[in-house]
């Protein structure tokens, strides 16, 4: 999860592919296999469910929230 906001906060929103292979990069991965894209995908899940990512026409986004 903490993965998944670090790269979309230095970006400007990816497609799931492009975030999975993201994540997958930083933990030193040369290939996303069925359990890491497990693990990612549920992560991303998650984080679209409680509403701390978004996802739309210009990819998968952090929500920014009022403060």
């Amino acid at each position: 999860r903490t993965a998944i906001e670090m790269i979309l906060q230095a970006g400007d929103g990816f497609d799931r592919k492009v975030l999975t292979n993201k994540v997958r990069s930083l933990f030193g991965f040369n290939r996303t296999g069925a359990n890491l894209e497990a693990a990612i995908s549920g992560a991303i899940a998650i984080l679209l469910e409680e509403g701390t990512i978004g996802e739309g026409s210009t990819g998968i986004k952090l929500i920014e929230l009022a403060k």
